[in-house]
């Protein structure tokens, strides 16, 4: 094929218009990010993004009746013939298991850091890929496709974001069909895509959400109007046994905060720093008869998990089937490092009752939105941002809110990349898609290829 497409930059509206000009058919879009697979997922640099892809000929055959439908003037709308990545499982086996890891397909490896993950290193290790859909994350990263869905019930998209250097964004808990995707908790948990534009992020979250694929254009390049609201990132640190602490690393991060904050007040933008938003500690002490809100998610987990493994014929029908299993298969579900299943014997324990569950999600819910709310409201604010590698996430799954990544930068250390999460209330997520188009147009370099992968 005499066109060259690089897969690392590509996005999904690029590739779209070589589709509609005819400079590329489906077919070869799909042979390209399959070799692409084939040369560094389980080869290669071996970086164990994806578990599994479809049958070679049944997924040709697919892009076949794409490129028929096309040529008929069928067009299915504007990811018509993109591939994309799915998630399908996360993290709901064990206690601090290694982020990125999974007995079936290994550990998967953030491109951007060379080396392996040192041993001894804690489960959310900067040397690692970090959540639960680090899979997803790492794939756009790599360039095995133009787009992916991950889920997050509490960091599980956000975290892979800030790490991959994408934009990513998990959508309002209940706002998108869930179904065949590994149970939550309702309310707190959802899907998002990742991407390496505003554009391409906007409008898969819109066609999952089933709105018009442009609900959320057009997208703004300038920053009058908006209204932003900076945490103390001092007060948003990931203690040291979750995330290793990096001498320079915190002055690296918190350095480029407060440039691009000034950036953006430069630029038009109204900006607030050190806005007093609540610290988890203190929302999490709202629940009367609890101190961990996975308590909650093991209630909610114990009544869908039956409901997922009924979707799947000959495998274990009752999470406590899936536990006996573990233990009959250790050799092949456990590691020396990743050796346990306590998440799934804590939804098995769960004793909770309704009643017990409903005041408590309703005594964290209303805190963690109040907090958030206070600030919006006091500072006249659109979003609140912070540091990644922070309870953000946590503060958006409590108030089921949608959370967004902003790529901010890359580690001096190991190249890692940080970046700052956005919150805004529920439903709200135009407003997070604004700030992000805004931030892309200001700040173009804070989403790169891998130096590794380039070299490959």
């Amino acid at each position: 094929m005499a066109l060259k497409v690089n897969l690392l930059k590509i996005t999904a509206v690029e590739l779209q218009k070589l589709l509609s000009d005819r400079l590329l058919t489906s077919r070869d879009a799909v042979k390209l990010y399959l070799a692409q697979i084939a040369k560094h997922n389980h080869t290669g640099l071996q970086l164990n993004a994806i578990i599994s892809v479809a049958n070679y000929d049944d997924i040709l055959q697919r892009a076949d009746l794409l490129d028929e439908e096309r040529e008929q003037g069928k067009i299915r709308g504007p990811l018509h013939g993109v591939p994309i990545i799915l998630k399908e499982l996360g993290n709901a086996k064990g206690d601090r298991l290694m982020a990125g890891w999974s007995a079936l397909g290994g550990q998967t490896k953030n491109p951007h850091v060379e080396g392996e993950i040192p041993p001894g290193a804690p489960f959310l290790t900067s040397w690692g890929p970090a959540g639960s859909s680090s899979g997803s994350a790492t794939a756009v990263t790599a360039g095995f496709s133009p787009l992916s869905l991950g889920t997050e019930l509490e960091g599980s998209i956000t975290w892979p974001a800030a790490r991959a250097g994408l934009y990513a964004i998990k959508l309002t808990p209940g706002s998108v069909d869930q179904h065949g995707f590994q149970p939550g908790a309702a309310g707190f948990d959802c899907q998002g895509p990742y991407a390496k534009t505003t554009i391409d992020a906007a409008i898969l979250s819109a066609i999952i959400q089933r709105l018009s694929p442009d609900h959320y254009l057009p997208l703004r390049t300038t920053w009058n109007g908006l209204r932003l609201g900076f945490v103390e990132p001092s007060q948003w640190r990931t203690p040291g046994d979750v995330v290793e602490e990096v001498d320079g690393f915190f002055y690296q991060t918190d350095t480029a905060l407060l440039a691009a904050s000034r950036t953006i007040e430069e630029r038009g933008g109204m900006v607030v720093t050190s806005v007093n938003l609540s610290v988890w500690e203190d929302i999490i002490k709202m629940m009367p008869d609890l101190d961990d809100m996975g308590e909650l998610f093991n209630y909610q987990m114990k009544l869908s998990w039956l409901k997922f493994l009924a979707l799947w014929e000959g495998t274990p029908q009752t999470v406590e089937d899936l536990i006996r299993w573990n233990k009959e298969h250790a050799d092949l579900e456990f590691t020396p490092r990743d050796n346990n299943q306590r998440a799934l014997e804590n939804i098995r324990d769960s004793t909770m009752t309704e009643e017990h569950y409903n005041r408590n999600v309703k005594a964290l819910r209303t805190a963690a939105r109040d907090a958030i709310d206070r600030v919006l409201s006091k500072h006249n604010l659109d979003v609140v941002l912070g540091p990644c590698d922070s309870r953000l996430n946590s503060m958006a799954a409590a108030a089921g809110y949608p959370l967004g990544n902003l790529p901010l930068g890359y580690a001096d250390f190991n190249g890692r990349g940080f970046s700052l999460h956005i919150i805004a209330p529920a439903g709200d997520e135009a407003k997070i898609f604004q700030v992000m188009s805004a931030w892309e147009t200001t700040f173009p370099e804070n989403v790169r290829p891998p130096r590794v992968l380039i070299e490959t």
